[in-house]
């Protein structure tokens, strides 16, 4: 009996596993774990690797159809085969610039899926980074076209349309001081996105369009505005939607002369509908003869400050520029713009939002 007893916890024993056995077990399934983490993770990267590659290919194939039918390459990618446009895989957004007045005539195209970011051009295959200029998160940082003065005649002159490639989105921001309400039409082609804003004595209008090869070298806008009293900028940038249809036009906040609204003013928040948005956020400002730059401003970028032209009393407008990236489609941040002259009407602010091409 009793080495039967003992036999019985001899085998009970056997059967039994140590606290240490345990926690080898453990780490060794969490190793294994990790490596198959990291593995599916590659695989999966090589693979948007490969979609991205290929949806370039399939691009640069129908834009050089395109220039071979109708000698010269689109305009836009939604242009191109007839307007039927070109091929993305799930996730792919594109950048696209084309100069078709060189010689020979060029295209980039920038395929953005995820964290990967692959160019093509009408020379090269598809290679990891952008083309100059674009993002690699979507559409590309704005870039300012320049400040003009329209003092003299309602005409921007010296404006580089020449070097903005067909394809790039152009906004044009018009401030001018006037007491009654006073429309400034733009020129043929030109999208009016936001109407005349008039607040106090500062109206404000924007403008939008498509760059073309057969846009002028001016901008003139016509109507009973003293020119004297008139001054904007005009940006542009690439890989967004070249559809003005598709733009997100934020609503627009006016000074309403409080006590915490006199030297600031707020632009507000829109909802953008697709992932890597570009969020313009946009200030003008009646402001004084001693004003300089803005104080601060929070929630986006700073891209660019238009002073005021000259020290009369007739044009003492600003104009601030700022933006953003959305990662996500989601609701934009509130910018806000610190002015260090108190001023209790002369204020607008509101947002853009381009989804990419």
């Amino acid at each position: 009996m009793a080495g039967q007893l003992t036999q019985l916890h001899t085998d009970s024993r056997l059967k039994g596993f140590t606290i240490v056995e345990l926690l080898i077990v453990i780490v060794v399934i969490g190793i294994l774990a990790a490596i198959t983490v990291t593995a599916f993770n590659g695989v999966s990267n090589r693979a948007k690797v490969a979609l991205v590659t290929s949806d370039l290919n399939a691009v640069s194939k129908k834009l050089k159809i395109d220039q071979t039918i109708n000698g010269g390459y689109p305009a836009t990618l939604a242009a191109t085969d007839g307007g039927k446009g070109v091929p993305a895989s799930a996730g792919t957004t594109y950048q696209y610039t084309v100069d078709n007045t060189a010689n020979p005539q060029t295209f980039c195209v920038t395929a953005v899926n995820g964290s990967n970011a692959y160019f093509i051009t009408q020379a090269t295959s598809a290679t990891a980074g952008t083309c100059p200029g674009d993002s690699p998160t979507g559409a590309s940082a704005p870039v300012v076209a320049g400040y003009y003065d329209f003092s003299g005649s309602l005409t921007m002159t010296s404006l580089p349309f020449p070097a903005i490639p067909d394809g790039s989105w152009m906004i044009m921001v018009m401030a001018y001081n006037v007491a009654t309400p006073i429309d400034a039409v733009p020129p043929s082609g030109w999208t009016t996105l936001y109407a005349r804003n008039l607040t106090g004595t500062l109206t404000t209008m924007v403008f939008g369009k498509i760059k073309t090869s057969s846009d002028p070298s001016t901008f003139s806008v016509t109507g009973s505005i003293n020119p004297a009293t008139a001054n904007g900028v005009m940006f542009w940038g690439s890989g967004a939607s070249s559809n003005l249809g598709s733009w997100i036009l934020g609503s627009i906040a006016n000074r309403n002369g409080t006590t915490g609204q006199q030297y600031i003013t707020t632009t507000p928040t829109i909802t953008t509908t697709v992932p890597q948005s570009l969020v313009l956020s946009i200030s003008t400002e009646r402001t004084s003869i001693t004003e300089t730059d803005i104080s601060s401003l929070t929630g986006a970028t700073r891209w660019f400050y238009v002073p005021q032209i000259d020290n009369t009393p007739a044009k003492i407008q600003t104009i601030t520029l700022s933006y953003a990236t959305l990662a996500t489609a989601t609701t934009s941040t509130p910018v806000v713009v610190t002015y260090p002259n108190l001023q209790t009407v002369n204020g607008t602010a509101f947002q853009i939002g381009l989804p990419p091409s």
